[in-house]
């Protein structure tokens, strides 16, 4: 019974160490990966004279340096009578002034949309770190739905008579930027004696899209997704080696002083792999002690008092082994932030943490029953 009973156990921990590397490979397969596309980024970025630093976690962060230079006072007053009305020029729209014409050229962004929501409000920390579906230069996928007909015959209309106004001196207050800060300033009238006429206004309202602008984010993105990889890969190879030392632990024979020598090692190295959890941060692993301690000295005495002493040590120490293991895995992660915290921030796949839960419960019933043998038995 007791070696069917082990070879069922050794079977587990088969399934636990597989389980286990092929999480961990998968994490170090995810990295790899980040990293090479991170790699592809700085490429493309290079090749189309784009700068990826300076720019803040949120994609809705704005590039001043991308804002439209007026090349002319007449350009500027146009471009301010469309701050005021709430429309921002880039630095790809146009103003010609060369009477008797006018000439606008602009462009009207439509939608874009990442993952079932809008792109440029997407914040990507709220995202998973997985692998995203990319296009061939490496870019994350986009779908882009252009602005229709009417919308841009409107901003057609819009423009027109922000330049009317500005022709007939009926500009509005506007707000000019300096040193970051935003200041009123009423215009001046266009001195009708003095300015040309303009008589031909041409304004070209496009839809078309900038897929460029998202080369910095794709490349934030993937760069935090490769440090978050391959922190996940470091952790959970830790998780591996420390499930295999309370393996070799437990199925380590005590007949012999050298086996037992080695079952005393494996099962001291196992406990003090706690500190490594925790960081080697003490403030969390006296509590983790202290409750440890706590549920030894009073379950042992009451079990002695009620049953004197006639109680199933085997029993004992699995319950011992599974309230080890939640503490194990509550207290330390919980209170560092290190794992349930990613669970809770969309970081960790829901059926890692029930894979990691249940075979910390066995691996900790199989280290208490290690410690069992070693404080009960005696070699022969």
């Amino acid at each position: 019974m007791k070696k069917n009973a082990n070879k069922i156990l050794l079977s587990v921990a088969a399934i636990i160490c597989a389980g286990m590397g092929v999480i961990t490979g998968l994490s170090v397969y995810n990295s790899v990966k980040f990293n090479s596309l991170s790699k592809k980024m700085e490429n493309l970025a290079a090749e189309k004279f784009i700068s990826l630093q300076g720019e803040g976690d949120d994609l809705r962060s704005r590039n001043f340096k991308n804002d439209f230079v007026a090349r002319d006072e007449l350009s500027e007053r146009i471009r301010d009578e469309l701050s005021f009305k709430g429309w921002k020029l880039e630095s790809k729209d146009s103003i010609e002034c060369d009477a008797p014409k006018i000439i606008y050229k602009g462009n009207v962004e439509g939608t874009y949309t990442l993952n079932g929501e809008n792109a440029e409000q997407y914040c990507y920390r709220s995202e998973k770190y997985s692998l995203p579906e990319t296009n061939n230069d490496g870019t994350r996928k986009r779908e882009y739905t252009p602005k229709t007909a009417e919308e841009l015959e409107q901003v057609r209309l819009t423009v027109v008579n922000a330049i009317n106004n500005v022709l007939e001196g009926k500009v509005s207050p506007v707000r000019f930027r300096k040193s970051g800060r935003f200041t009123k300033k009423e215009n001046e009238n266009l001195d009708k004696n003095k300015e040309p006429e303009y008589t031909d206004i041409q304004v070209t309202i496009t839809s078309e899209p900038d897929f460029d602008k998202f080369i910095p984010q794709d490349y934030r993105f993937y760069k935090n997704g490769f440090d978050e990889n391959r922190s996940n890969a470091l952790f959970y190879t830790l998780i591996l080696c420390f499930y295999i030392i309370c393996f070799l632990s437990y199925f380590l024979s005590y007949k012999t002083k050298k086996s037992f020598r080695a079952k005393r090692i494996f099962a001291i190295v196992a406990l003090a792999g706690i500190c490594v959890f925790v960081k080697f941060d003490f403030n969390k692993i006296f509590p983790i002690f202290l409750q440890f301690l706590v549920i030894v000295i009073i379950l042992d005495w009451a079990l002695k008092i009620l049953t004197k002493n006639n109680f199933s040590r085997r029993t004992f120490f699995n319950f011992l082994g599974t309230i080890t293991a939640f503490l194990w895995l509550y207290v330390p992660f919980a209170h560092n932030g290190y794992f349930f915290s990613r669970f809770n921030e969309n970081q960790t796949d829901f059926i890692v943490v029930v894979f990691i839960f249940l075979s910390s419960v066995i691996t900790f019933i199989m280290l208490a029953q290690s410690w069992r043998v070693i404080l009960d038995e005696r070699p022969q």
